[in-house]
């Protein structure tokens, strides 16, 4: 027994110094952002990985608040990143779009060999502004009133839907993890494949919804219950 955890303190120590500094730095920044979305057909939220709090609400502004992470081995490199980078919006025809913003317009390969980043925002939106949010990454929560067209879809994380079903049209995805509702008035339907769930939230069909997991659960329950 002593000759075994002698073996297993060696493997341990080697493996520290075959892979040195693994252990990541975490700098955050502060995000805050406004933007007037009148004359915006549509809102869409393409940020790679987010944990996202959106709330529907009144008036036509888009507001953004919370905090970039950046995460790098280097805690230099990590501080580097974490002030080069940020969110940003612009337009793209009758589309307002919020995306990240890399060191000098880098995108793509160039920008992920600098580290990691994550975004953790608060998202007031306009309730009858159709938006469509898309992550690989993080977790999704929907607060508040939204009476346009809303789609959700994430790589892996969880989608949760809490608040009055008022809107048009519904589609919330996600690749691994689980999308959870509370629309008291739903009527159920399943269909095939299996892992969907199409959702007629009230008699008259007329506010519909599309719930979908592959590799998680959906959960549609009433508010009252746990």
């Amino acid at each position: 027994m002593k000759r075994l955890f002698l073996f297993s303190a060696m493997l341990i120590a080697a493996a520290a110094v075959a892979w040195p500094g693994t252990a990541k730095t975490s700098i955050r920044t502060p995000v805050e952002l406004t933007d007037d979305a009148a004359g915006a057909q549509t809102l869409e939220v393409r940020l790679p990985r987010a944990n996202l709090e959106v709330v529907g609400g009144p008036g036509t502004e888009v507001r953004v608040f919370g905090s970039l992470e950046a995460l790098h081995k280097n805690g230099e490199m990590a501080r580097a990143l974490a002030q080069a980078c940020g969110a940003a919006f612009r337009r793209e025809g009758t589309t307002l779009v919020l995306e990240p913003r890399f060191p000098e317009g880098e995108v793509g390969r160039e920008a992920r060999k600098r580290g990691r980043l994550w975004f953790h925002l608060r998202l007031e939106v306009p309730s009858t502004l159709p938006i469509g949010l898309y992550t690989k990454a993080g977790d999704m929560a929907f607060k508040g009133e939204f009476l346009a067209s809303l789609i959700a879809e994430a790589g892996r994380g969880d989608i949760r839907l809490d608040f009055v079903p008022t809107f048009r049209e519904l589609d919330a995805r996600t690749l691994l993890g689980r999308v959870r509702g509370f629309p008291d008035t739903a009527i159920r339907r399943f269909y095939s494949p299996l892992g969907q769930r199409r959702l007629w939230l009230n008699p008259s069909g007329t506010r519909m919804g599309f719930l979908k997991t592959q590799r998680g659960d959906i959960i549609v329950q009433g508010k009252d219950r746990p």
